[in-house]
């Protein structure tokens, strides 16, 4: 008998904070999503609670932000830049990044990574792009940050050679693919549009918000 209620205990207290989760989860639903109809009962608005979100203006063309190529982030599709096997973009100010677009690329690899103003040498990993074969393509991953380095490896214009051997100061290394030159004619950097504030943009003047 205590065997049984001991594992009766045991069970309980673990599922317990699944449940207790759920039932947050479900409340939080109901909260933002919850309207009633004309019977008085209270009904889930579904497109409300999954309506598509607005992305921001491009953080790119924000005043003082800087690129190792300025034509990467000049708004003109007709200019192409490049910085060898490295891209760093600077912001005025920290964003949270939802969205990356590389227009008209050549990049194949490539390993993005966040720092911070504040400590120069502190990147961390955000993700790698092995293999991608889309003259423009988009990264979406989720991270704020005030500076965005992008290390590049394989090109579209990279061209296998005969094996040969070149020195450098850690000694010599097998080469057998001669690397092309990374270019991109853009590069924009997207978050989430702040609803609030484009609601209150939007609103006549002289209305007062309920």
């Amino acid at each position: 008998m205590r065997k049984f209620a001991h594992d009766f205990i045991s069970f309980f207290l673990t599922f317990l904070p699944v449940f207790l989760g759920w039932c947050i989860f479900l409340s939080v639903i109901i909260s933002v999503g919850c309207t009633y109809g004309l019977d008085g009962r209270p009904r889930i608005d579904w497109s409300q609670l999954f309506a598509q979100q607005e992305w921001s203006q491009n953080y790119a063309l924000m005043e003082s932000v800087t690129c190792s190529s300025a034509e990467m982030i000049d708004g003109d599709l007709k200019t192409v830049g490049s910085s060898g096997h490295q891209i760093l973009i600077e912001l005025p100010e920290r964003k949270a990044i939802h969205r990356i677009v590389i227009c008209q690329t050549n990049i194949e690899d490539l390993i993005l990574y966040a720092g911070d103003s504040k400590s120069q040498g502190d990147w961390r990993k955000v993700v790698k792009i092995k293999d991608n074969r889309q003259t423009t393509f988009e990264i979406r991953q989720a991270f704020v940050t005030d500076r965005i380095r992008m290390r590049i490896g394989g090109t579209m214009d990279d061209v296998r050679i005969a094996p040969e051997y070149v020195a450098n100061a850690s000694g010599l290394h097998k080469v057998n693919v001669r690397r092309g030159k990374p270019f991109a004619h853009e590069i924009e950097l997207y978050g989430f549009k702040d609803k609030v504030a484009s609601e209150e943009k939007t609103q006549p003047d002289g209305e007062t918000r309920f």
